[in-house]
């Protein structure tokens, strides 16, 4: 992936995969205005989609429930971008679909995931999760 040219262009299967390597991601949503939205987010790959997890209330979810079209461009922890902007469908996903995505997200980010879970109980924050599957748009 290029690290100038962010003119976005579809994500493939194998993009998705290659994106893995990143630790963190720009998940850009929409507003029904078209307004773009980015979000910094932790995702993980398995077979082919990309999971994200969101709070059941978060403004993506919504955005993404009335517009599935989103783009996600390899970014710093604090949302620098780091190669190129692709863009792809997203959806929520439930059942056994979210425990994949739960999976893979430990997998991925075990440690870093416990701790970031145990200070939200900690200062009181709603834990409940909702899955996002990102795929290739073709």
């Amino acid at each position: 992936m290029s690290t100038t040219d962010n003119t976005p262009r579809p994500a493939t299967r194998n993009d998705l995969e290659a994106l893995d390597t990143q630790e963190f991601a720009i998940l850009t949503t929409y507003r029904r205005s078209g307004v773009a939205v980015p979000t910094t987010v932790w995702f993980a790959h398995d077979d082919g989609i990309l999971y994200v997890q969101t709070g059941p209330e978060a403004g993506k979810l919504k955005r993404i429930r009335a517009n599935g079209d989103v783009a996600l461009t390899p970014s710093t922890r604090v949302g620098a971008p780091l190669g190129t902007t692709m863009t792809a469908r997203a959806r929520t996903v439930g059942g056994d679909e979210a425990a994949r995505a739960e999976a893979a997200l430990d997998r991925k980010y075990a440690a870093g995931r416990k701790q970031l879970m145990a200070r939200l109980v900690g200062e009181g924050i709603p834990t409940a999760r909702t899955y996002l599957a990102i795929e290739a748009a073709s």
